[in-house]
């Protein structure tokens, strides 16, 4: 509306969303709008409440000393203020998860302009060049002295990766052969019989002590 107006293009400067900074959505909308203007775009605490969706409003700071703001009516729209223009009002529904997985589905291509906010907003590069099938590293955190890097070399190269000093594993306990040292009932199969008593002791029984039927009968 604004390129209408002047009838020439208009160039975005800077921009800012007013929301939660910690917040996934404010900070993807703020890389976006930077990776398409061309400019810094910053993600501040809003003197509103944010909302469900953790954006109050988007305010753009164009050439001409013109100002655009996109702001949540929280009915369900953005009230988009503009320079010599009245109010206007544009509905924002809600939609389903079925109907975003949806729209996600429709394009199985690589995402460019997603990359392209995901570097804005990390500061990393060539995203979009990566490989769309990405091996993943597990980092232990119960071996705080093992860093991410030498997880994926261990990974890569497990034989090559040295081991950090003390964490070495104790070595299995074994056991010690003696020579001679045979089971002969293992060999010989013979085994002593259950009823064969004849090493055992007789058992003394003093004379005051009850015999077994009578202390039976107690």
């Amino acid at each position: 509306a604004v390129a209408g107006r002047r009838g020439e293009p208009v160039r975005v400067l800077s921009g800012r969303v007013e929301g939660d900074p910690g917040n996934a959505t404010a900070q993807l909308v703020a890389g976006w709008i930077s990776a398409r203007c061309g400019c810094p775009v910053e993600v501040v605490p809003s003197p509103r409440n944010n909302g469900p969706r953790g954006i109050d409003s988007v305010v753009l700071q164009l050439d001409q000393d013109e100002e655009v703001r996109l702001q949540d009516d929280r009915k369900g729209g953005a009230v988009i203020d503009q320079p010599f223009r009245p109010e206007s009002v544009v509905a924002l529904a809600d939609r389903s998860m079925g109907e975003l997985i949806g729209e996600e589905l429709r394009r199985l291509d690589p995402d460019e302009p997603f990359s392209e906010a995901l570097e804005a907003v990390s500061g990393l590069s060539g995203l979009s060049d990566r490989p769309a099938f990405r091996e993943h590293v597990w980092y232990d955190p119960m071996r705080p002295e093992q860093s991410p890097a030498a997880a994926e070399l261990e990974l890569n190269s497990p034989d090559e990766l040295p081991e950090a000093p003390g964490t070495a594993a104790a070595p299995a306990p074994t056991v010690p052969d003696t020579p001679g040292d045979t089971d002969e009932i293992a060999e010989s199969g013979e085994h002593d019989s259950p009823a064969d008593d004849s090493d055992e002791q007789p058992v003394v029984q003093s004379a005051g002590a009850p015999s077994a039927k009578k202390a039976g009968r107690r």
